[in-house]
Formats: structure tokens, C-alpha cells, sequence
């Protein structure tokens, strides 16, 4: 069975949701789904799946959890993976989940991962055919963005859609993360208590925090801020009334002058940054920004 979904969906038959608390993305989805599961790793994630079923036969299932490209989260809520990839499915550790997700065969009848950019790109695709063969029917997961409001979940971006794979002998056609073409960037937009305009002249200091610890810090030279503020469409931030399932992966600390102040951002799956004053205001990385943050890595 193929399941089919629209840009807002909400889940049907069994569900599991990522354990973890406080967070505004799982939060949404436990209050408008107050009779899912909650599991704090891929074992337990398919405990609560099939304790669900019981003996009705194959159902519809998902995982809710947060994710990038090729992966979902079962049980750490942002950060990566920890030591045994026990608390996420990974394209690349199909040796982690197999034999649990293999527990879920004849009790499943389609099965959705509700996660951002999961199924996009060569990793999505090979997830997902991955798991549709483990357990012999269809996998579904989003190519872009998905939010959740009260246990409804929307794509957020134009381009995004959901990827499925079927059981067979090849993975699904790649389905790309959407396109955002660089623009040339003449400042910066705040969305503060008010709509705040600034120019990159106000910008003193710039500094990359990978995730995972405050045990590097990149401080970006001048020639590096500048690629940095053409990276990400500081002018058109835009606002969301639902949360972001992705993956926390760095930040940002942006230095003004007075009496500007500090400004602070979360990166999310390396293409979309969160204003840490306002979670609400997104700016869109443009193409390449993931390259560009490798580079940091590479000159650091």
C-alpha cells in the first residue's frame, strides 16, 4: 500500500513519538496526538508500533521524530546520533534498526516518517527503500521542511514533497532538497518586538558553532563574514505559526554595534537558521551554504 499525503496531513493508525521534553516540535505533536506512544529509542519505538497494532492486523504507522536528509531521530530529540546509533535510523546503519525494524513486517501496512528532509536526496531515497524492504511495504517521509501545529504537520516550503519507496529491486527516483538561488544580499532584517532593518556595516563580529560542544569555535575573518551574509537571505526572514521538525545542527553568534547587541542563531540541518530571540523568524540558506560551513571546518 502507498500512502498518499498532501502538504498538511495528519497521522492515522498506530503512532510513536520521540520521547524528549521540552521540545516545541514534539510538544505539538504529543498534544495533538494525546494517544501516541512516546519512545526513547528504535526498540522502543517499534515496541510501542506493534503494542499499538496488537492483533488487528496490518495498520498504518509512523515515527515522529526530527530529522535530516537519510535520517530520523528515535529518542535524542536534536542532537545527532549517540555512540550505537540506538536513538536514530540512519541510511547509512541499516545494521542498527534492521532486525527491530524487521519486527514490524505483516503488522504494517504503509509506514510514514514525520521528519524534516528525511526522504530527500540519494540518502533519503536508499533510507526508505531500505525500510520498505525490511518490512515489505511502503515508506513515506518529506523531501523539504514539515512543522507541527497541535498534531497537524505542514511543508513549508513550495518545492517540498513526500518521498515513498516501494519493496523491490531499486530505490526510488532522488528527490532533491528545493532549490534556493542566490541573491545578491544588501542587509539584514530583524524580526524583533519590530521590524528592525540593519546593514552589514553594523556587522563587527561573526562566530560558527558547530554542534556537538563549545569546544570549537570558528571566528569568521572578514572576507569569510562577507560570504557568510550572502549566504543566507537575511531580507526576507519569514514567520511560521507551527514548529520545525529538523535537526540542530550548529549556531551562530553575530556581534553588532551598539546598541544593536548580540544576535544569536540556531542552524538547522545546515540550510535554515532560527533567530534565537524570535524561534518564530526563519532565514533560508542559499545553495552551497552546507559547503560553505564545511569549508569553515576544513580552514579551522
Amino acid at each position: 500500500m502507498q500512502k498518499q499525503l498532501s502538504e498538511t496531513a495528519v497521522p492515522n493508525g498506530c503512532i510513536s513519538i520521540d520521547h524528549t521534553t521540552p521540545d516545541t516540535y514534539l510538544d505539538n505533536a504529543r498534544t495533538g496526538l494525546p494517544s501516541a506512544g512516546n519512545h526513547d529509542s528504535t526498540a522502543n519505538a517499534v515496541s510501542k508500533l506493534l503494542e499499538c497494532a496488537g492483533a488487528a492486523g496490518p495498520v498504518e504507522m509512523n515515527i515522529i521524530g526530527h530529522g535530516d536528509t537519510g535520517v530520523i531521530i528515535t529518542g535524542t530529540g536534536l542532537p545527532p546520533c549517540v555512540e550505537g546509533y540506538q536513538q536514530c535510523i540512519r541510511f547509512d546503519r541499516p545494521d542498527s534498526w534492521y532486525r527491530l525494524i524487521l519486527q514490524l513486517k505483516d503488522f504494517c501496512k504503509a509506514l510514514v516518517l514525520w521528519a524534516c528532509d528525511t526522504g530527500a536526496e540519494d540518502e533519503g531515497a536508499k533510507l526508505l527503500w531500505e525500510l520498505a524492504n525490511t518490512i515489505g511495504t511502503s515508506v513515506t517521509a518529506p523531501t523539504g521542511l514539515i512543522c507541527c501545529k497541535n498534531g497537524v504537520f505542514s511543508l513549508i516550503e513550495p518545492d517540498a514533497t513526500w518521498q515513498t519507496a516501494n519493496p523491490g529491486p531499486k530505490p526510488p527516483i532522488t528527490i532533491h532538497l528545493p532549490p534556493r538561488s542566490r541573491r545578491v544580499i544588501q542587509g539584514l532584517r530583524f524580526m524583533d518586538a519590530e521590524i528592525r532593518n540593519v546593514s552589514f556595516d553594523e556587522v563587527l563580529e561573526i562566530d560558527y558553532l558547530p554542534a556537538g560542544g563549545p569546544d570549537r569555535i570558528f571566528h569568521l575573518t572578514a572576507a569569510q563574514r562577507t560570504e557568510f551574509l550572502q549566504s543566507v537571505d537575511f531580507e526576507l526572514p519569514f514567520e511560521t505559526d507551527c514548529e520545525v521538525g529538523a535537526i540542530r545542527t550548529g549556531g551562530i553568534r553575530m556581534r553588532l554595534r551598539e546598541p544593536l547587541g548580540d544576535y544569536r542563531f540556531s542552524i538547522l540541518n545546515d540550510r535554515l537558521l532560527e533567530d534565537d530571540r524570535n524561534k518564530r523568524a526563519l532565514y533560508f540558506a542559499f545553495d552551497g551554504f552546507k559547503q560553505f560551513l564545511r569549508s569553515l571546518h576544513s580552514h579551522g
